[in-house]
């Protein structure tokens, strides 16, 4: 929002001329009218203006998932365990021809 000023104190124009607060939102011009009657009347009038306020809305979003590069350690264990599994089918497969023969 823009600042509010406020004016406290505002001469009253002569017959004719005109008086303009102005804001960066609002305009106020007071004039002073003469009826055909003579008597004297204000007459205030007031323009608003636009203001573009901007508009941000905020939207939540997911954690990002990163991949992790794979430890050294990671692949020796994996390559161990088929050895190992390779190293226990050759074992059974000589212990089934042995018994076979």
């Amino acid at each position: 929002m823009p600042p509010i000023t406020i004016v406290d104190t505002l001469e009253i124009p002569a017959v004719g001329d005109s008086s303009v607060i102005e804001n960066d939102s609002l305009q106020v011009v007071v004039k002073t009218v003469v009826d055909q009657n003579g008597n004297k009347r204000l007459s205030v009038s007031a323009k608003t203006k636009t203001i573009r306020v901007p508009h941000y809305v905020k939207v939540e979003c997911p954690p990002q998932v990163k991949l992790l590069a794979i430890p050294w350690y990671y692949k020796v264990y994996k390559v161990s365990f088929f050895i190992l599994i390779l190293l226990l089918i050759v074992a059974l497969a000589r212990r089934i021809s042995s018994s076979i023969v």
